[in-house]
């Protein structure tokens, strides 16, 4: 599908595969891998959240450092990329930092009549061979709540044990290691 962005999936998981725990907030990197985000964020044009995320986390979605905001505006981008969240209930809180926090457009979309099942933003466009890149940083510890989010949930993806990911850096971050895939022949290497 050449029309379509090129799209990084990032996300941070406990070494078990969790996205988190029972506390707000579980905090799965460091300050070093916040600000790579933070330099990956000000390359996109738009940063998608599932709506659980926007209401449990209430993420800011900003671009953090004032360099990498005005070498945007220089090369006439927004300050911080545009907001995006797939939400079936459309039930967000107009105060909440993902609608209220900075300049950035948002736009919500709301689920079809074939949308009802899917319960994981991550394993649905995993599925539907919408990736590009993974990004995926893995932290110290164990979670160890099976009743937790994990990083997806059950799904048919396109790499299993006959077509494996194709492995394009390995970078440790402190405590944390980041792990890029590529997934796609679009994959660009920056």
């Amino acid at each position: 599908m050449p029309d379509r962005p090129y799209t990084t999936l990032s996300s941070s998981v406990s070494l078990d595969g969790y996205l988190g725990d029972r506390t707000p907030r579980l905090v799965l990197s460091n300050e070093a891998g916040f600000d790579r985000v933070d330099a990956v964020r000000a390359s996109c044009d738009a940063i998608m959240v599932g709506a659980v995320t926007a209401r449990t986390d209430d993420p800011r979605l900003l671009v953090r450092s004032q360099a990498r905001r005005d070498e945007g505006k220089a090369r006439g981008l927004a300050s911080s990329p545009m907001k995006i969240t797939v939400s079936d209930r459309v039930d967000l809180d107009a105060r909440s930092n993902f609608v209220a926090a900075g300049e950035a457009e948002k736009l919500v979309y709301t689920s079809s009549s074939r949308v009802p099942d899917a319960r994981v933003v991550h394993t649905q466009f995993l599925a539907d061979d919408l990736i590009d890149e993974l990004q995926l940083v893995v932290a110290p510890f164990f979670v160890g709540d099976s009743s937790a989010a994990r990083f997806v949930s059950e799904g048919r993806f396109g790499w299993n044990a006959q077509r494996r990911a194709t492995l394009a850096e390995v970078r440790p971050i402190g405590d944390v290691v980041l792990l890029r895939y590529a997934l796609s022949p679009r994959f660009r290497d920056e």
